[in-house]
């Protein structure tokens, strides 16, 4: 297990692209279905799993959609940020310069009093539970998160889906 990627840290990898990086500082980072956003954001990843957020269900409190959270990985080994290096599936393609990823941790998230959501599997998959405390955080498979996302059987283990409902400016992140 990593010294960094573990329960007792349970750090939360957030991917950002640099342009943004004043406006968080500023007002904090916001859900995508939030009516606060920044005029000029540049968005990074895949358009259509973000689109798709707005029409997932969290089944657990505090419900919503997923377009209602801020996604986080508990790896910065993330299958995302690797479709964003090198343009797979879609995504634009996007040099290391212009990527910054944020880190906090879920302990950060839960002692700020907000609302969050977590899952041991992709958010989208049917195998995918969903927890909303600390008591289950060992429950993530932290021995799954691999850096090699060609072998599809580990990818799932790379996506778990760590949210944070609505607005995260309580929480400073680590740049």
């Amino acid at each position: 297990m990593s010294k960094s990627l573990n329960p007792e840290k349970a750090l939360i990898w957030r991917i950002i692209h640099r342009d943004n990086l004043e406006w968080i500082l500023q007002h904090g980072v916001y859900a995508s279905s939030s009516e606060y956003k920044s005029d000029d954001w540049v968005s990074i990843g895949s358009e259509e799993l973000i689109d798709k957020r707005s029409k997932k269900e969290v089944p657990i409190a505090p419900g919503g959609m997923l377009s209602d959270y801020v996604p986080f990985y508990f790896t910065p080994f993330s299958p995302m940020l690797y479709n964003i290096k090198t343009g797979r599936g879609g995504v634009v393609q996007r040099n290391n310069d212009e990527i910054i990823i944020l880190v906090s941790s879920l302990y950060d998230v839960n002692e700020a009093g907000l609302n969050y959501v977590y899952t041991d599997s992709h958010a989208y998959s049917a195998l995918a539970n969903y927890y909303s405390d600390l008591n289950s955080i060992r429950t993530i498979d932290w021995d799954g998160f691999y850096p090699d996302f060609t072998d599809t059987s580990k990818t799932r283990h790379n996506m778990p889906i760590r949210s944070v409902h609505d607005q995260t400016k309580k929480v400073q992140p680590r740049v």
